[in-house]
């Protein structure tokens, strides 16, 4: 089970095997056998004893903004295992076959959403020699998709593209949470099987920056972000949800709590594999990270195995 907790004013604190979350309205309990992530608004309150409880139990705990992880916690992990990470970037041509893999299913998936999936032509990725030149592609393909998504909103909530800092319109700042949501669900599974989440091979490494989520999530935003934003803006919520400050467009409590439920009702969701079974999208999401993890053990990129739609 993953719990994502905004309501402001919240406490949590620990009893036993139990997690105790304290509203101004009611109390709950949980037994820390059935958790396996917990995310919380930076405006909820932890007890220092819960903290190192479920650090101690393996439980991811991740503080988020509107728009961002501002902290999350990761056991040691595997140390082996990371040394293959950074390994395998001194190998070149390994790193550009694994991006290819990566953005090939990322933009299918993008124009599948669109209903264009014509106007994605896949010699557009096996012709790149460099990362440079797929990332290129990759932002060429972007804006197509961004453009036409846009037509599928109602005009009256002005998004025109993909505008992240700050959020200039509801829809924005709605795909915003959605990719923190996905960041930080794809962060626990990577922590889970040992791997650095900062060490990517597409995304630029830096400080502060979990790359490696950036890069595993890539192929999953439409399936468990854009579609579900798409789902919450067709029923044509309030403008009242939505606060313009000057950092940006903040969502109500009300439709971030909604935005959450749909996120975990796909996460829970099963779609056909293509091959006669199926499986969970949360279920997938396991699956890509284990053939990341597959791939580099081995240094077959042909292992990599992106989501994607069939």
């Amino acid at each position: 089970m993953n719990l994502y907790i905004s309501e402001p004013k919240t406490h949590i604190s620990i009893s036993g095997q139990t997690l105790v979350i304290t509203t101004e309205s009611e109390v709950k309990k949980f037994p820390l056998g059935l958790l396996k992530s917990i995310c919380l608004h930076k405006n909820v309150q932890i007890t220092s004893q819960a903290i190192c409880r479920l650090c101690e139990e393996g439980i991811s705990i991740a503080w988020i903004s509107s728009d961002r992880i501002v902290c999350q916690t990761f056991g040691t992990g595997n140390v082996l295992r990371q040394k293959q990470q950074f390994d395998i970037l001194h190998n070149d041509k390994f790193i550009l076959n694994l991006s290819k893999r990566n953005i090939h299913a990322k933009i299918r998936n993008q124009m599948y959403l669109i209903h264009r999936p014509e106007l994605f032509q896949e010699t557009d990725i096996t012709k790149c020699n460099t990362i440079q030149s797929l990332l290129g592609i990759e932002g060429s393909y972007a804006s197509i998709y961004f453009a036409e998504l846009s037509k599928l909103f109602p005009m009256n909530y002005h998004f025109i593209g993909r505008k992240k800092h700050p959020a200039t319109d509801p829809v924005n700042s709605a795909l915003s949470f959605s990719y923190t949501l996905l960041y930080h669900h794809i962060n626990r599974i990577i922590s889970v099987h040992g791997l650095n989440p900062s060490v990517g091979f597409c995304h630029t490494l830096h400080n502060g920056h979990y790359a490696l989520s950036s890069d595993l999530m890539e192929s999953l935003r439409c399936e468990l972000c854009d579609s579900i934003v798409l789902k919450l803006f067709s029923v044509l919520p309030d403008m009242k949800e939505f606060t313009e400050t000057a950092t940006g467009i903040l969502l109500s409590k009300e439709f971030k709590q909604n935005l959450i439920r749909l996120f975990q009702e796909e996460l829970d969701a099963e779609y056909s594999t293509g091959n006669g079974f199926s499986n969970s999208k949360g279920g997938a999401a396991e699956q890509l990270v284990c053939s990341y993890l597959n791939a580099i053990e081995q240094e077959n990129a042909e292992l990599f195995t992106p989501f994607e739609r069939k």
